[in-house]
């Protein structure tokens, strides 16, 4: 199983497409997936890490030569989020491959910075439902996140 990251926003959205060595890649969503629907939006893409999937966003526990990788990936994560979010805030889901469907956790209010500390393996247990904003103590003019 992946760790999927799911992300849509108003603001426009730019693809980038996964290639070997990469530390970032933004691909469409699967429309079958219901994941654009389920965050109150036409369209989601799906973010992906150094792994080529979001398990690589995941603090590399065991993997000490992971790490630069990882700093990598989340530090792109974060500049892609800074980018888009200057437009509109990005409603995102975090999950495992399959439980896309699954109940959700609370939605929750994060600044980009704060995905370097997010515990992105807590998806294992209940998907997250973030948004990520400038400042997570606005209110973001309520971009309609729906479970």
């Amino acid at each position: 199983m992946c760790l999927s990251i799911y992300a849509a926003s108003d603001a426009p959205i730019g693809l980038v497409p996964w290639e070997e060595d990469a530390v970032f890649s933004i691909t469409p969503a699967e429309d079958r997936l219901g994941v654009a629907q389920r965050l109150g939006y036409a369209a989601a893409v799906e973010v992906g890490a150094y792994t080529g999937c979001g398990c690589g966003f995941e603090y590399p526990v065991y993997d000490d030569r992971a790490e630069d990788a990882w700093e990598s990936s989340v530090e792109a994560l974060v500049a892609w989020l800074e980018t888009v979010i200057s437009v509109a805030p990005v409603d995102a889901l975090v999950c495992w491959k399959g439980s896309e469907e699954s109940e959700a956790s609370e939605l929750q209010v994060v600044a980009p910075d704060d995905l370097f500390d997010l515990d992105f393996n807590a998806a294992s247990r209940q998907p997250l439902l973030l948004r990520i904003q400038a400042s997570p103590h606005d209110d973001g003019q309520g971009i309609g996140v729906t479970s």
